[in-house]
């Protein structure tokens, strides 16, 4: 890790072609995640040099270079007797996020670089980390954050001085390392001292030993947090929950589980933000977070979906996917916002897994309420899959690895296309798509503005419509147009998983979305029509209209082909004389 090290010496990665097919194909072996997980290990080394070259034009004070250096000098000497120890704090998830959010505000790329300096302390951590276990000595101060510091990969002390923030002194040498508070030392072996909580799960011969973070800054891939130490009651939970989970998923997903064993390394359960189910970080490599709340069945689609995450992470590092888009967006039907190409790869590649899983988690002899929920969500997933590949498979932008990425989705999609659902679940997740998709044209998609010039004029004069231009992605403007609330999506889905509580859900609903989601299309129509007079913006409104109407009609047409033009040009005409205009027949005359 010398600062010396010159490109000669980097280290190159190779893929054989037996990987690439492997990695397409689903859950990869040991061998291969090593791989992955080695061209992470090279990068974060190569992260880590990069900001030791940057940091003395940084602005930072003679004083604090003078303690990163002291940092830089204890990896060094670690790294030549106790590699392993340092290559091991250097792949911890929290490492990663770090040596982003540093390297990113040095290069200028967010914001003012020293205003980054507090976070830099995280570079003692790191140190400190790698000094206890490698019986380094030094001295290294570490930051003291809520009464807490935190060595990566050890653990926590708490400040036995009571003070919430400020600095502590890391002291190693022979045979002892102890921190001092204010003056006050404390023994790693004392009762401060809290170690990092890791649990082991076995089923079936495959274990899995994971971190379970609830004190570590970067634990939810952004800018530190404060620790949240689970009770002893939340942590048995915890570990019951992934021993649950982790029986499910090598009972019935062995390959993931054999996969999860060899790549997962930390979760991080989050407490403060209801509305995260699960996520992964590019810089986190193995790491997941996740709600507090989610079932042992959620928990393992949440760790195998974020695994994929990962995995392709790791490996467009590597290789070219897709080349630069030049800041056009892509419909992905699992999102409400557009997404760039290679956003849709990785949607692509994570959720046919989560199709694969709920194909296996169906059970026509289970509980009722499981059965329905395993039968819309891989019905819901497979449609959503098979639009995206509709869409993205003849992008230009693809590279020839790009194209094979996509071709074996496609793939593993038909494989699961002989999988029949019950009919009312398949007419169901057909609406929601048709509905989503529609939804995200009215609020992305830019009509153009000339045609529109063409088409009042043309209502006006009573003529045909003339014909539209060809569009490309580049109408797509990210949030062109503000949403408004709509119920159709909940209710559609909670009359097929949660049938028990549909009644009571739609007693509240809008009138309209009420009469969509119990089938009474004609009756959703005329509502629809009713809210958009009262209310010509609700894009809510002109969606539930547009998948209302019969498909075959001429205004159905229109308004789910281009249902931003209908949009657009019905509101032009409201400031005319020829108000009010009717949304129903402007869209036949456009659809003629």
């Amino acid at each position: 890790m010398a600062r010396g090290t010159t490109s000669a010496a980097a280290t190159t990665h190779q893929l054989p072609v037996s990987f690439l097919t492997e990695f397409c194909s689903g859950p990869i072996s040991n061998d291969s995640m090593r791989v992955l997980r080695e061209s992470v290990h090279s990068q974060r080394k190569a992260m880590l040099l990069a900001i030791m070259r940057k940091l003395p034009d940084s602005g930072m004070s003679v004083d604090d270079l003078v303690d990163v250096e002291n940092s830089w000098r204890v990896l060094s000497t670690a790294e030549k007797d106790r590699p392993d120890v340092v290559d091991d704090v250097l792949m911890h998830p929290s490492t990663g996020v770090w040596l982003v959010r540093i390297l990113r505000a040095l290069l200028g790329l967010t914001g003012d670089a020293t205003g980054e300096h507090g976070e830099l302390l995280y570079l003692h951590a790191i140190a400190a980390a790698v000094a206890t276990r490698a019986g380094v000595s030094c001295t290294v101060p570490l930051p003291v954050s809520r009464g807490i510091v935190c060595l990566p990969t050890i653990g926590v002390v708490q400040s036995p001085t009571g003070n919430a923030t400020g600095y502590a002194e890391l002291r190693v040498s022979a045979g002892s390392t102890v921190l001092r508070f204010d003056g006050e030392f404390v023994d790693l072996a004392g009762a401060e001292f809290s170690p990092v909580q890791r649990h082991h799960a076995a089923a079936g011969g495959i274990d899995l030993v994971v971190e379970v973070d609830d004190t570590n800054p970067y634990r939810k891939f952004s800018s530190p947090i404060a620790p949240h130490r689970m009770s002893t009651s939340e942590w048995e939970r915890w570990r019951a929950l992934l021993d649950d989970a982790w029986d499910l998923l090598v009972r019935r997903h062995p390959g993931y589980a054999r996969e999860l064993s060899a790549g997962l390394r930390s979760i991080a359960p989050i407490f403060d933000d209801r509305t995260m189910v699960g996520s992964s970080s590019s810089a986190a490599f193995g790491a997941v977070a996740l709600s507090s709340t989610v079932s042992p069945t959620a928990l393992a689609e949440i760790l195998v979906h974020e695994l994929q995450h990962s995995k392709l992470n790791a490996l467009m590092e590597l290789v070219t996917l897709c080349d630069d888009d030049a800041g056009q967006r892509w419909y992905a039907p699992w999102r409400d916002d557009p997404r760039p190409l290679a956003g849709l790869l990785h949607g692509l590649y994570a959720f046919i897994s989560v199709v694969e899983f709920w194909r296996l988690q169906r059970d026509p002899d289970g509980d009722a309420a499981r059965v329905r929920e395993a039968d819309y969500v891989f019905a819901y997933r497979r449609h959503q899959l098979r639009q995206a590949v509709r869409v993205v498979q003849s992008a230009s932008e693809l590279t020839e690895l790009g194209s094979h990425l996509v071709t074996a989705v496609s793939e593993r999609v038909a494989a699961c296309a002989d999988v029949s659902v019950p009919a009312e679940v398949a007419e169901t997740v057909e609406l929601m798509a048709e509905d989503h998709r529609i939804t995200w044209r009215l609020r992305h998609v830019r009509s153009d503005g000339d045609h529109l010039d063409r088409l009042v004029s043309a209502w006006l004069r009573e003529q045909s419509a003339p014909p539209a231009p060809f569009t490309t992605r580049d109408d797509v403007v990210p949030f062109h147009r503000a949403a408004t609330a709509s119920a159709q999506q909940s209710l559609l889905k909670t009359r097929i998983v949660r049938p028990d509580r549909f009644g009571e859900l739609s007693s509240t609903a809008p009138a309209g979305d009420r009469a969509f989601a119990t089938g009474d299309l004609p009756g959703a129509a005329r509502s629809y029509v009713d809210r958009v007079r009262t209310a010509p913006t609700d894009l809510g409104a002109w969606a539930g209209l547009a998948v209302s109407l019969p498909s075959h009609t001429p205004e159905a047409g229109a308004l789910r082909t281009a249902p931003e033009v209908v949009f657009d040009l019905h509101n032009r005409l409201l400031g005319t004389d020829r108000a009010p205009v009717d949304p129903v027949r402007l869209a036949a005359w456009l659809g003629a």
